[in-house]
């Protein structure tokens, strides 16, 4: 656990169950939970990836809903545009 606490990396698979118990609070304390609840990784050239055409397209809404001040709208498409990129 030392070598934890200095690189933020474990060994192995094994360190996983070793350590479960006190990878689990340590968890709940730095994120509030000890599961995943974020978006999943997608790797780029993935097929749900948006390519540059939708990622401009993307941008045009983003652009018309600031204009239109649909904030809600915006931020959503805000939120699409980072994950896409």
């Amino acid at each position: 656990m030392v070598d934890f606490r200095e690189t933020g990396r474990l060994g192995c698979a094994a360190c996983y169950d070793t350590f479960s118990a006190s990878l689990r609070t340590l968890l709940r304390r730095i994120h509030g939970a000890s599961q995943h609840m974020g978006r999943l990784y997608t790797a780029p050239g993935a097929p749900n990836t948006p390519t540059g055409e939708a990622l401009r397209a993307l941008r045009e809404q983003l652009r018309h809903a600031i204009e239109a001040e649909d904030f809600e709208r915006a931020a959503q498409l805000r939120d699409s545009i980072r994950g896409a990129e």
